[in-house]
């Protein structure tokens, strides 16, 4: 009798994949926090959770899931980045962060933002004629929102004693990117405003110490307060801020804004924070337009006092969103819905539609008597611009990398409930394929590279900030990146004018086919929109990592940046020359280990040292150089990322030896064409080695877990033959 068939309701049906605790499940994110050798007790207790109900109300139920017996393993598999004091402070956080953004409530509103897009109430005027802007967003995305501030997604990086010892708080940028990245596969996207809040913070904060010049007592006040918000850890209080930038005539090149400003000292109530500025115009894309402030550019008529001289010069401002409402003082302004109270001057013409990133509210607006603060000089937009922009990109590539991490969660979680044929009538686990696992082996390679150098470039923004401890350089986790890190404030800059444009081309650009190869992992059902499975929804994932690599800057504009920044008459030798120091220190303590790395250091030093003859050439060029090297610029900022994701491998590896690391590292050499052959992976007669499978296994799910999977596969075989 033939067996029943199937119907839309009986039948096979595939068992659904169980998301990990990435924290515990990625043993790549682990060695960037380096966390050899330190324990803590088995009973060790997580810390409270915050007081915000908001938090409060996933903490709880996800906290009765977690224990303290993850914590003894986490300690092995954690190094890097963080001294041994501030890992394990942060280790309880990191681990509890892990479980809480794969809670169903947070999914549940990623589909809800998904499904109700951002859109315009009414017909643009309201009832009486006039015109009116109303912005409708999800609730959905609201409450993510209001999430990642109530963690301090934002906050975080900014924890320090203000008036503390010089290096104080220099290692909270790695500890909050370390957590973004956590965040950013389910934040539905609210990590855009978010980096745009970081940014605007960072430049308000650079102003308000003093660092363009003086600020007048009015606009101290004003941009205080702004800063306070944006940093704020408040769900319902603190900020979030645009950046509008942006117009018709073009996107990276703000220098045919047509957008104007006007001293109008008379038009605006300073007592209420508007500003003594006006500005008019449009701005065809902006990002956040949900958000509290804005920073924006626009132009300034420079001529005399007679007006015989027209000169425009691109300034930055600082504007709030909305107005105070008519009952100042007698309400809350924050507990006023944003689709109901005033806006400043601002008026949404249209929503963008796009490819991805669709629950992110975009806008074209026109600006008129918008009420603004001058931020620095008349002329000093592109000095204004450039704090915000080194942020933002920094959070471009952790979005991609935090985007990769979580497909890859999605695909280890996969190959282990998804059976294939395995010939002869076989049915086997995904897991057990050996050219599946390759595949993912190889986008762990990527991917673990990548980690490396945002690790690096966290390291060095903080830095940069907070200054060194007197005592001696940064401290870190590994003692060979403490020779790679710079000494100074001032070298850290110099570092950081070229890492951060450096670091978002090559991570951004990579992570995109490393998306699609994931999604591909999961065959024909990674490309559905499995929005019925949220935490399963990869092609989402796939959509909104597509944009990092435009916004931003696109590659051809961060590879431009990055050969101006080397070929600055007075900047570009110090960037130069603190590359020169990373590379050579990295190299040089790798050779100092016993590993027998010096084929791989020679290799990466012959790489480096022809980019900077290629560099040499253009500096020799003098004022042409720029026009010389403009086509090669990509090779070139593609080339230095490469340099040092090599440099900070081999540091990784030289210093403990792992094995599974190692062969990463010869792959991504050979894949850049850095290293002819895999050594690690042939055996005498160049033929692959028998044990490859276990190798990648490891690669894919770490030591731990494969050795569990080899040991079940074992046992299945032996009851096969009983």
């Amino acid at each position: 009798m033939p067996e029943k068939h199937a119907t839309a309701n009986t039948g096979f049906f595939q068992e659904a994949p169980r998301l990990r605790n990435q924290v515990v499940d990625d043993w790549v994110y682990g060695r960037c926090v380096r966390f050899a050798g330190v324990h803590l007790p088995r009973h060790a207790r997580l810390p409270p959770p915050p007081s915000s109900p908001l938090v409060t109300e996933i903490d709880v139920l996800t906290r009765k899931k977690r224990g303290g017996f993850f914590f003894f393993f986490l300690l092995f598999l954690f190094k890097a980045f963080l001294p041994a004091e501030i890992r394990r402070k942060q280790l309880p956080e990191l681990e509890g962060l892990g479980q809480d953004v794969l809670h169903p409530q947070l999914f549940a509103w990623v589909t809800s933002s998904e499904h109700n897009l951002p859109r315009l109430l009414g017909d643009g005027r309201g009832s009486f004629g006039r015109p009116a802007t109303r912005l409708a967003t999800d609730e959905g995305w609201r409450r993510l929102g209001e999430w990642g501030l109530a963690k301090g997604m934002v906050a975080k990086g900014y924890e320090q004693p203000r008036g503390g010892r010089e290096g104080d708080g220099a290692h909270q940028r790695t500890i909050q990117f370390l957590r973004t990245l956590l965040w950013e596969g389910t934040a539905s996207n609210t990590p855009c405003p978010g980096a745009m809040q970081d940014g605007a913070a960072r430049l308000l904060e650079l102003l308000l110490e003093g660092r363009f010049g003086e600020v007048d007592d009015d606009t101290r006040r004003v941009l205080g307060q702004a800063f306070e918000k944006l940093v704020s850890g408040d769900a319902k209080g603190g900020w979030t801020s645009g950046q509008w930038m942006t117009e018709r005539a073009g996107g990276s090149d703000v220098s045919k804004s047509e957008t104007w400003a006007t001293y109008d000292p008379q038009g605006g109530v300073a007592a209420g924070g508007e500003g003594k500025w006006r500005i008019d115009g449009h701005k065809w894309f902006t990002s956040g337009v949900d958000g509290d402030m804005t920073v924006l550019l626009a132009q300034v008529d420079a001529g005399d006092e007679k007006g015989n001289k027209k000169e425009k010069k691109l300034s930055a401002f600082y504007a709030p969103m909305y107005l105070p409402s008519a009952q100042q003082g007698a309400v809350d302004e924050q507990s006023i819905p944003k689709e109901r109270r005033t806006l400043n001057g601002v008026r949404i013409t249209r929503m963008k539609r796009k490819l991805g990133t669709k629950s992110l509210p975009t806008a074209e607006v026109e600006i008129e008597n918008m009420r603004a603060h001058l931020l620095g000089t008349v002329g000093m937009g592109i000095q204004m611009v450039a704090p915000i922009l080194t942020i933002t990109r920094i959070h471009s590539a952790v979005a991609a990398l935090g985007y990769v991490g979580r497909g890859l969660q999605i695909a280890r979680a996969f190959s282990l409930v998804r059976e294939v044929g395995g010939g002869k009538g076989r049915r086997m686990r995904l897991w057990k394929m050996g050219l599946h696992v390759r595949t993912l082996a190889g986008v762990m390679g990527r991917y673990w590279a990548g980690l490396g150098l945002m690790g690096f470039t966290t390291c060095v923004l903080g830095a940069s900030e907070r200054g060194m401890p007197k005592e001696a350089k940064m401290k870190v986790g590994s003692p060979g990146l403490k020779r790679m890190m710079p000494a100074s404030k001032a070298e850290g800059e110099a570092l950081l004018r070229v890492l951060a444009p450096v670091l978002k081309a090559k991570v951004c650009g990579m992570a995109n086919p490393m998306m699609y190869s994931l999604m591909e992992s999961l065959g024909g059902v990674g490309y559905l929109e499995n929005s019925e499975d949220e935490e399963m929804n990869v092609s989402r994932l796939v959509r909104d990592c597509m944009v990092l690599s435009i916004w931003e800057g696109t590659t051809d504009v961060l590879s431009t940046d990055t050969v101006r920044a080397l070929l600055h008459p007075r900047a570009g030798k110090d960037s130069l020359g603190m590359l020169e120091r990373v590379v050579v220190a990295g190299l040089g303590s790798v050779r100092e280990t016993p590993g027998g790395w010096g084929e791989e250091c020679g290799s990466v030093e012959k790489k480096w040292e022809g980019i900077k003859e290629r560099i040499a050439w253009g500096v020799k060029e003098g004022g042409g150089g720029y026009e010389v090297l403009l086509p090669e610029a990509r090779e070139i900022t593609l080339g230095i990322a490469e340099v040092l994701m090599l440099v900070l491998g081999l540091v990784d590896v030289a210093e403990d030896g792992d094995y599974e690391a190692g062969v990463m590292l010869r792959r991504v050499m050979r894949e850049w064409g850095v290293m002819a052959q895999d050594r690690a992976e042939e055996g005498a007669e160049g033929h692959q080695r028998k044990d490859g499978w276990e190798t990648d296994l490891k690669i894919v799910f770490g030591k731990q877990r494969a050795g569990e999977l080899i040991a079940a596969g074992r046992s299945e075989k032996e009851s096969a033959k009983l």
